[in-house]
């Protein structure tokens, strides 16, 4: 039986309406968002009702480290918990994390994520029929150029375990591919990409001379690493790729208009996910505010991983950066939550947006003031089931 829902606002993917209408189908589908007729009858709630949001950037895998990395420490301290963490857990253990994070990212309203993979582990988990939507990145990395081919023939095998899910092959970061291995990576049949990018300043510094904690952490580890041919890390990855694939930068801590400039010049499908208490949590640092006052269009939002933020709800993302910058409107940043992380994901034919014949899923946005209407301290999200 279909069902119409009615708010004081309605943000229908692009823009918010009063007096508007969202008809469902039995299965949820959008079957209209239209003005409400005079005389309809609806099911009248208080508050804003928007499109399921998209968390574009997450690492389920790593759920089962959730308070267990201190942080400011510094990129290369976190990649070094992380991977001496990983060894202590069975995978038992890690899957279940994992599955719990990804029940708990309907709960706080997520219809969509995308999501990096470095293992199989999430595939029967993400096959449930009442799991949320994903698409997985399968992530490549590696710093010895004679293991490079062997990389990419697991980053196939990889992917072939994926098989039936919306999946993908990526890299991870510039700093963590060697020249070999973005050579034969970029010759690749590449559909969608999501790479971590100027995450911290110790990346920066590994590229300008080849020192700094990054440096000392791979000749600690005596990893066959050289100095990367091209100083600037944004430079080094888009200059190889493709122009014509889309590619999700993820971060963006230091990226300054220069550089934001010379990417989109040289990778024109670019996307720009922020993680903000990730960022404050490893760096103290959020990106700059030009990123999103400059390109409104092209941002979305992600969690990162429970190892370095407190949940893997993308709404309180939103809400520290409103804090941040109050400039923000709530519509701006509620395209961000929903058909910018749709289109950056290759997803807006079935999220994001309140499209006739999608299946957004429906969020309920509470105790809101104002016209425009702007958040209270009390303003929560509510999952319209």
């Amino acid at each position: 039986m279909s069902r119409t829902l009615t708010a004081d606002w309605l943000f229908t993917g692009a823009s918010l309406r009063k007096g508007w209408a969202l008809e469902l189908g039995d299965a949820g589908q959008v079957l209209a968002c239209r003005p409400l007729q005079p005389g309809e009858q609806s099911e009248a709630l208080d508050g804003l009702l928007c499109p399921g949001f998209v968390n574009a950037h997450t690492h389920l895998e790593l759920s089962h480290l959730a308070g267990r990395i201190p942080g400011a420490g510094g990129m290369a301290a976190f990649i070094g918990a992380v991977v001496q963490l990983r060894g202590q857990d069975n995978e038992e253990k890690i899957r279940t994390a994992a599955e719990s994070a990804l029940h708990s990212l309907r709960a706080c309203g997520t219809a969509l994520a995308g999501d990096i993979c470095n293992s199989p582990l999430t595939v029967s988990l993400k096959r449930a029929p009442d799991a949320v939507h994903t698409v997985s990145f399968i992530e490549l990395l590696g710093l010895d150029a004679g293991r490079a081919p062997d990389i990419l023939a697991r980053g196939q095998e990889l992917l072939d375990a994926f098989a039936g899910l919306e999946a993908c092959l990526t890299l991870h970061a510039p700093y963590s591919v060697s020249p070999a291995l973005l050579a034969g990576f970029a010759a690749l049949p590449l559909r969608r990409l999501s790479i971590h990018l100027l995450e911290s300043a110790e990346e920066e510094i590994l590229f300008s001379d080849g020192s700094g904690p990054l440096a000392d952490w791979f000749t600690q580890l005596r990893l066959p690493w050289q100095p990367f041919p091209v100083r600037d890390p944004a430079a080094y990855l888009s200059g190889a790729l493709p122009p014509e694939v889309p590619v999700l930068w993820v971060h963006n801590t230091r990226m300054t208009p220069a550089r934001l400039a010379a990417l989109l010049a040289r990778s024109p499908q670019s996307w720009f996910c922020l993680c903000p208490r990730s960022n404050l949590y490893l760096h103290g640092q959020l990106p700059d505010p030009v990123l999103w006052q400059s390109l409104p269009g092209r941002i979305c939002l992600g969690t990162d991983s429970l190892a370095s933020a407190p949940s893997l709800d993308v709404w309180e993302e939103a809400r520290l950066l409103m804090q941040a910058d109050p400039g923000l409107l709530l519509e701006e940043v509620l395209r961000w939550l929903t058909a910018n992380g749709a289109a950056a994901l290759g997803q807006s034919d079935n999220f994001g947006s309140f499209a006739p014949g999608t299946r957004p899923g429906v969020n309920l946005i509470t105790d809101l003031a104002g016209d425009p209407p702007v958040l209270t301290g009390s303003s929560r999200v509510i999952p319209i089931e």
